[in-house]
């Protein structure tokens, strides 16, 4: 570390190979302030220089680094998706939905989670969470669609509730009622939304 600190304060430019190796001994020593500036540097070089895939491993572990700074988990997106890779994309784009749905931007955390989708369709935990911020937006129909491709083999309770709860605010209360009483049935779970679908039916006379 002690060369790096003598290369870098030299003054002289350095390659951002160097720049980035620094950065990974800094980050090494807990530094993460310090790691995060240099992988930034390297990143920046690297861009110029064309080479985006080691940018996007600087950028990559910035968001690692910093987990809750919601602009670093964008940059991420932005630069894995310029370079094809959809699926890093969307789980920087999930992060970013969950830091501003607990800042409490919740159109936010909606835009956000809406493209993770758009980049990873097939991706079950980017379709429950973005199905689950629809449901909080009141749009409960198409939550149960975005949950729909995924329900026939799973077995998780949270998946479960969610979609069961979509099918309820969209009067599916038949479909719901079959996912409940399994889950209550397999998992144990899942009573309290029976009490609700129950509701349900008594309000529509059934």
């Amino acid at each position: 570390l002690a060369i790096y600190n003598r290369f870098l304060k030299h003054g002289a430019p350095q390659p951002p190979e160097r720049i980035a190796r620094y950065a990974f001994l800094q980050q090494r020593q807990n530094r993460t302030d310090e790691a995060s500036e240099q992988y930034g540097k390297a990143a920046e070089l690297f861009t110029a220089a064309g080479r985006e895939e080691d940018a996007l491993f600087c950028w990559e572990r910035i968001a690692q680094l910093e987990p809750d700074n919601l602009p670093r988990q964008i940059k991420l997106a932005d630069v894995a998706e310029k370079s094809g890779r959809n699926l890093l994309a969307a789980r920087a784009l999930l992060r970013a939905g969950q830091l501003a749905s607990v800042s409490g931007a919740a159109d936010d955390s909606l835009k956000f989670l809406e493209r993770a989708h758009r980049l990873a369709p097939q991706e079950r935990s980017v379709a429950l969470l973005y199905a689950a911020a629809r449901l909080r937006k009141g749009d409960a129909a198409d939550a149960a669609k975005l949950l729909e491709p995924f329900s026939a083999s799973e077995t998780d309770p949270v998946f479960l509730e969610t979609f069961a709860d979509a099918l309820m605010r969209s009067g599916q209360l038949d479909r719901a009622r079959g996912i409940l009483e399994k889950l209550l049935q397999e998992k144990n779970a899942g009573l309290a939304r029976l009490f609700q679908l129950a509701d349900l039916y008594a309000a529509a006379g059934a």
